[in-house]
């Protein structure tokens, strides 16, 4: 029988971003992926019909093929998740433990938000995407005895190419990606392809099987990219292997134990909650813009309430212009040609872009965007209850005053992200007993628009309904109350039963008791 399929030929092809602005195809090879599935087979001991892997990723990002890997071509199950049960943390974990999902993967950004006492069957983590902090492993780990992964790898290296495994009692105390998997070979390099010794930063190169075949229709960044390995063995070269490396535009440097520590792009990609992003592809948007002369996206950081030492990453745009633009107009323009992780949270008018000694843009020296004077000209104060309640959750989530919130605010541009979302998600069903989905408060951006729609849902307008926020505004200044046992077994009947059983118990009426005597005679 004649094989249809052979190591070389192409498996898929996965968008990435571009340097010039224009996303960039990567094509894998089935070497790439069987290697992967082998390596982490062997890495984590699989056992066939052992193991259950939470599929999180959504399927264009290519951390979803990873998490394929480990289950379907290991003769594992693969745990699908929709989009509601993300948000609804009850409902995902009894889905977790009923389905014994004991292998969970995502960025470190999103594994802090479990509660891990809370699932009985997670025997690994496996944090990839973005830099894993201490605070966030130690966060983790205080609720997690088993073992913790930092993965690391390019899309352009068949997803993953070093992996760092702590086990219990375990510190992470530096930036540490592992060692590099099976059949893979990675360089520390110099500006000259030099190798450099332990603890001199240089640039990682990666070889060996899970080298990309290229870029799809782009000979010359290809060329650029993945360059010919120029440390091949003669065995190597006998056997046709280790050939290519890639360029990975990381800085890394050696340590003493045969680890690889990462300590940030060489360039302008950047990484937010996960997403590898272009910040020239953003800029080449912003710039398309009539009237726009000059534009530059940088990365900066804010503080958050929930963490005293971590920071939250913005996407900043600044522009000059030679008159007036609106922010809104522009934001609404970049909205039809980029996806919207992609849009910045502010842009900013300069006069002019600022420069070092050398000529080069000074980064350093771009403004301050005070996130809380946005569009103070169109400033309008909440209208009812339930605009007064969502505007100080908002004061609350985004660190900012409640007189500086107007209820045409856009969630994003005051500094909200995706993290947020999930949040402002679950208090708003928690304080007014009413789901909302991450996909409605995408949609409905501004505080006006949200309450709306949340006193549409209810069935009434804002005139009748401003006491419902009112109803339940003492218990969310308090939320952590623990339940009774009766009560646990009313909350476990209405979680287990979903929406059958949501007025099963409901209260319609109550009787407030002036005195003892009054409760006497009930």
């Amino acid at each position: 029988m004649i094989s249809v399929c052979s190591s070389n030929n192409l498996a898929y092809v996965i968008y990435t971003s571009g340097t010039t602005g224009n996303p960039k195809g990567v094509m894998i090879e089935h070497i790439g992926v069987i290697n992967l599935k082998l390596a982490l087979a062997e890495l984590f001991e699989l056992n066939a019909t052992a193991e259950s892997v939470l599929s999180f990723s959504n399927y264009v990002f290519d951390h979803f093929v990873e998490q394929m890997t480990d289950a379907l071509l290991n003769s594992q199950v693969l745990v699908i998740l929709n989009d509601e049960m993300r948000v609804d943390k009850p409902r995902l974990y009894q889905y977790l433990n009923k389905n014994a999902v004991t292998y969970l993967s995502g960025t470190p950004s999103v594994l802090q938000e479990y509660e891990f006492e809370q699932l009985s069957h997670i025997k690994r983590i496996d944090a990839v995407g973005e830099d894993f902090s201490e605070t966030i492993f130690n966060k983790i780990r205080s609720t997690f005895n088993g073992l913790i992964i930092n993965g690391y790898g390019p899309t352009e290296i068949s997803i993953t190419s070093h992996k760092r495994l702590y086990y219990v009692g375990e510190k992470r105390i530096n930036k540490s990606i592992g060692k590099q998997i099976a059949n893979t070979s990675c360089y520390v390099l110099d500006k000259n392809l030099n190798q450099i010794p332990i603890g001199v930063i240089g640039e990682l190169y990666i070889g060996g099987m899970g080298v990309a075949r290229g870029y799809l229709n782009r000979p010359e960044l290809t060329a650029e990219r993945f360059l010919p390995n120029p440390f091949q063995t003669e065995q190597e070269k006998k056997e046709g292997k280790n050939a290519r490396i890639y360029k990975t535009g990381d800085l890394v440097r050696w340590l003493s134990n045969g680890e690889i520590e990462c300590l940030g792009r060489d360039d302008f990609q950047v990484k937010i909650r996960g997403l590898r992003i272009e910040l020239g592809e953003i800029e080449a948007v912003l710039s398309s813009y009539q009237g726009v002369k000059q534009s530059v996206v940088v990365v900066k950081h804010s503080k958050t309430l929930d963490g005293i030492d971590r920071n939250r990453k913005h996407l900043l745009g600044y522009f000059v212009s030679e008159y007036t633009l609106a922010e809104s107009d522009i934001k609404q323009y970049m909205q039809t040609r980029l996806p919207d992780y992609m849009i910045p949270n502010r842009l900013m008018r300069i006069e002019k872009m600022p420069v070092n000694i050398s000529g080069k843009l000074d980064t350093r020296a771009l403004p301050e965007v005070d996130f809380s004077k946005y569009d103070q000209s169109e400033f309008v104060l909440p209208g009812n209850d339930l605009e007064v309640k969502i505007v100080e959750i908002w004061s609350d989530l985004l660190c900012l005053p409640v007189e500086n919130i107007s209820v045409h605010h856009d969630f994003f541009s005051l500094g909200g992200d995706s993290i947020l979302v999930i949040k402002l998600s679950l208090m708003l069903s928690k304080l007014l007993l009413v789901k909302l989905t991450i996909q409605t408060i995408f949609e409905k951006k501004t505080i006006a628009k949200l309450a709306s729609h949340i006193l549409h849902k209810l069935g009434d307008n804002a005139e009748q309904n401003d006491h419902i926020p009112q109803i339940n505004a003492a218990y969310s200044k308090h939320p952590h109350y623990e339940l009774s046992f009766a009560q646990e077994r009313l909350l476990f009947i209405s979680e287990f039963d979903g929406e059958n059983t949501t007025n099963a118990y409901n209260i319609p009426i109550y009787i407030q008791c002036s005195n003892n005597n009054a409760r006497r005679d009930l």
